[in-house]
């Protein structure tokens, strides 16, 4: 009778000859190993590309906005009194070989760049946001900065507080995980109290350590343009800093990160300043407070591993040239945690032991607790697990007053809640059972005494802890 083609033959020599099926599994699994290696090949050799795809010309945004300024708001530039003033309008038209400049006017100073154009091409061909970012210098002693933009036959205008390095009582709002309203209908957000805090006066900088919007790029980035609407209160009146999540990778999380890159490409000023050339990972300072925003996704994602050798080489660079004299605390943000509880799942099992101690895989990176703890870094805020809990100082599992306070504010609002379902660790020193919406405010009063509030949507305080720094050493 036939033969069945996938029994094994044997060969000539006596020994068995290999099946269809089995050749075409290792081809397979050869084409992804390739796959993989180039992969990991282009995110090191390939730089991150802020150049646009070629349009017709005749492109008319449908989403009815034309070439409205939106979408406005403030980062840290390069150096003391230099801001970037960032904003968004949609293609209409424009030469591209003769882009209108993008204005900014302070006072008597006019500031102009070139805008950029990005399209994100795979999804969305038709659509082109135009990107502006245009540096600035602030006059010394400032308090408020009023300020206009142009862009072609548009206008807009607001007011930003700068805050200048070395000031004390500088006043902070952190915290990831936060979706919009208008778009998305929530109204468990913590977007309202984001405007009421810098509208009132109540902060001075805002850092959103990672899963802006849900997601920026979602609904041909849609999501996204209203999410940045939403907060423009707040964000075009005190400087608003983007990290990257993991809900920014886009693509599947194969790291393409388009529109975070693009969308906060003026953040990229701080990366060149702070040697990065990336807005993926970067410092800047303000008050007492050498700021350094990571992306910890580089560490559990396995396309990434080779941006996270890169950021811990960065790292290390950065922390050793602070000068505790003039920054005498640093404060590490980054989207996932490397203390954190929640069940027994990966987010604080092995994902936040490889961003301490690296993982098992093979050519995976260091962790980076070892840095962080010879650099004296002083307290690291998280989100990603959406609840509130903060830890002891604590140094390698251990309580430890040479230790790092470690706060996770992953709820922010919008994208539920992840409940406690194991016991706390002892170096757990709070953890909110009631899951109430919300962001850490801290205070840095002065060189020795910060003192850090969570807060409610409502702006009613959850939990409230003070640092003193006894005379601690530095490398």
């Amino acid at each position: 009778g036939m033969e069945d083609e996938r029994t094994p033959l044997l060969n000539k020599t006596g020994g068995k000859k290999r099946s269809w099926w089995t050749r075409i599994d290792v081809v397979l699994v050869g084409c992804c190993l390739v796959g993989l290696v180039l992969f990991e090949l282009y995110t090191v050799l390939v730089p991150e590309v802020y150049d646009a795809h070629p349009r017709d010309g005749s492109y008319v945004n449908k989403y009815g906005e034309g070439g409205r300024i939106q979408q406005v708001f403030v980062v840290p530039g390069g150096g003391e009194g230099r801001f970037v003033i960032n904003w968004i309008t949609f293609y209409n038209g424009e030469s591209e070989d003769n882009m209108p400049r993008s204005i900014v006017i302070i006072g008597s100073s006019t500031f102009a760049s070139v805008p950029t154009l990005f399209t994100d091409s795979l999804e969305c061909p038709s659509m082109t946001r135009v990107i502006h970012a245009v540096e600035v210098i602030v006059p010394k002693g400032s308090s408020t900065v009023p300020y206009g933009l142009q862009y072609n036959n548009s206008t807009w205008s607001g007011e930003f507080r700068p805050v200048s390095l070395g000031s004390e009582n500088l006043r902070v709002t952190m915290f990831g995980d936060l979706a919009g309203m208008t778009y998305n209908h929530h109204n468990d957000t913590s977007i309202p109290l984001l405007n009421r805090l810098a509208g009132s006066n109540l902060t001075d900088l805002i850092i959103h350590i990672g899963d802006i919007a849900y997601n920026l790029d979602d609904d041909c980035g849609r999501i996204g343009d209203a999410f940045m609407i939403d907060i423009e209160n707040a964000s075009s009146k005190v400087p608003y800093v983007f990290g990257p999540g993991n809900h920014e990778a886009e693509k599947w999380e194969l790291a393409s990160y388009n529109h975070y890159l693009h969308r906060y490409r003026g953040e990229r000023i701080m990366g060149m300043t702070s040697g990065s050339r990336t807005n993926r990972w970067f410092s800047f300072e303000k008050g007492l407070v050498h700021f350094v925003v990571l992306d910890s996704d580089a560490w559990v994602n396995r396309v990434s591993f080779s941006r996270a050798r890169i950021q811990r080489e960065w790292l290390e660079a950065d922390l050793s040239m602070v000068d505790r004299r003039i920054t005498p605390w640093v404060v590490v943000c980054l989207h996932r945690a490397l203390y954190c509880t929640k069940n027994d799942d990966a987010e604080c099992t092995t994902e936040s032991m490889q961003l301490r101690v690296g993982n098992q895989y093979v050519l995976s990176p260091q962790g980076i607790e070892d840095l962080l703890l010879r650099y004296g870094v002083d307290v690291v805020v998280a989100g990603h697990t959406h609840h509130y809990e903060r830890t002891f100082p604590v140094a390698n599992g251990q309580i430890s007053p040479a230790g790092i306070v470690h706060i996770q504010s992953g709820i922010a609002g919008g994208a539920g809640q992840d409940y406690f379902a194991v016991s706390p660790k002892p170096w757990e020193a709070y953890r909110d059972t009631q899951y109430r919406r919300g962001v850490t405010q801290a205070t840095f009063h002065n060189a020795s005494h910060a003192t850090f509030t969570q807060i409610d949507i409502q702006g009613q305080p959850i939990d409230s802890f003070l640092v003193i720094k006894h005379n601690r050493s530095y490398v």
